[in-house]
């Protein structure tokens, strides 16, 4: 069964993508921090959703699926490790969540996240001195810190509207 060009299951999972991260987005803003009372259910409800899937469909997507989700959280385990003021441990969880996700879709859309990611991150900077409240005006942009949970999320959702308006246009 398909709705909006989705399986069924990626969009219970485009739900869960929007129910999560509106709070992340949120708490992010106005914290700095992405807390794991919000990332782990996601990551459960998506591995629950793909579970679900996999015995009405026949079939899972586990190996993409645990595989895209590794990758993305092993790359910003790399940023943490390489800039830890800049990219903490709750956006290294957040990737490995979106990384499920859209592993469960197909790991070639990966792709068309880090281009919707970029173009939500250049948004994101222009924009984070309007909303975020520690966004400090008086710091070069270089040194500012602004956090990166919302263009990440953002771009997550912008590959479901993507996905949706594609398949409209097919059919």
């Amino acid at each position: 069964m398909t709705v909006l060009g989705l399986p069924a299951a990626d969009l219970a999972i485009a739900v869960t993508a929007v129910a999560t991260g509106v709070p992340l987005i949120r708490v992010d803003v106005r914290e700095h921090r992405l807390p794991d009372r919000l990332t782990a259910p996601a990551a459960l409800v998506i591995l629950a959703i793909a579970a679900i899937g996999a015995v009405f469909s026949g079939g899972g997507r586990w190996p993409p699926m645990l595989l895209t989700g590794a990758a993305l959280a092993t790359g910003g385990y790399l940023l943490a490790l390489l800039s830890p003021g800049a990219f903490g441990l709750g956006d290294v969880k957040l990737l490995g969540v979106i990384g499920l996700a859209l592993g469960h879709l197909d790991p070639a859309t990966v792709v068309l996240w880090l281009l919707a990611l970029s173009v939500c991150t250049a948004l994101w900077l222009v924009l984070a001195r309007y909303v975020d409240r520690q966004s400090d005006l008086a710091v070069p942009w270089r040194r500012r810190h602004v956090a990166f949970g919302p263009p990440m999320i953002t771009a997550w959702w912008l590959v479901y509207v993507v996905l949706a308006l594609a398949a409209a246009l097919r059919g």
